[in-house]
């Protein structure tokens, strides 16, 4: 458990600095990234030992599906849209999206397993939408980024029991790379690289 703990500690880390160093004007990346870094504080503390927390993870992780990815999606697929440069737009398609998904797990009736599925749909178009994006007008890295959260979304649906470490470390670590390739080249300034001058 404390090596999932610490995956996990890997993608607070990467979601912290990436959206203390992007724009402030790139506010749906930045809620999107902050929406997952909530998710990996409490996935930490609960692979630490915290189990109380394991509920709040779980309603946590499942804003992160439904409503941060599709949000990262629609920043880099429209980059001047509402959703991807006013704060209010970014927070309010969270909320929404969260609330459809609780509408959804509370009042369907359906299995666990088919409201899983149907949870994880939005992702998968996102991240799609992510690849279309940069590779019509995204750098070599960001596109090995896109291909990363793929492989990170891939490892969501393997069993736990059967492959444990695969599918949760993996889905940290590959998450982390992905959005660090991803998201680091529109950061105004990152470690050991040259800031930005404003002209």
């Amino acid at each position: 458990m404390m090596a999932n703990a610490i995956s996990d500690a890997v993608l607070v880390l990467v979601c912290v600095l990436l959206s203390w160093r992007l724009w402030p004007g790139q506010a749906g990346i930045r809620w999107a990234l902050a929406s997952m870094a909530a998710a990996a504080v409490l996935g930490t503390l609960k692979f630490a030992g915290v189990g109380v927390l394991a509920g709040p993870h779980a309603f946590f992780s499942m804003v992160a599906t439904v409503g941060a990815v599709p949000l990262l999606a629609a920043s880099f697929y429209w980059p001047d849209g509402l959703v991807a440069t006013h704060p209010r737009a970014a927070a309010l398609m969270l909320i929404v999206t969260a609330a459809i998904a609780v509408l959804l797990v509370a009042v369907s009736g359906l299995p666990a397993s088919v409201t899983d599925a149907l949870l994880s749909v939005p992702a998968a178009v996102a991240l799609l939408q992510i690849g279309v994006a940069v590779t019509r007008r995204g750098s070599r890295g960001q596109q090995a980024g896109a291909l990363l959260l793929l492989l990170a979304f891939a490892c969501t649906l393997l069993p736990v029991a059967q492959w444990p470490h695969v599918s949760v470390q993996g889905l940290h670590y590959f998450l982390a790379a992905g959005l660090w390739l991803l998201c680091a080249p529109l950061a105004d300034r990152l470690l050991f690289a040259p800031t930005r001058t404003k002209s």
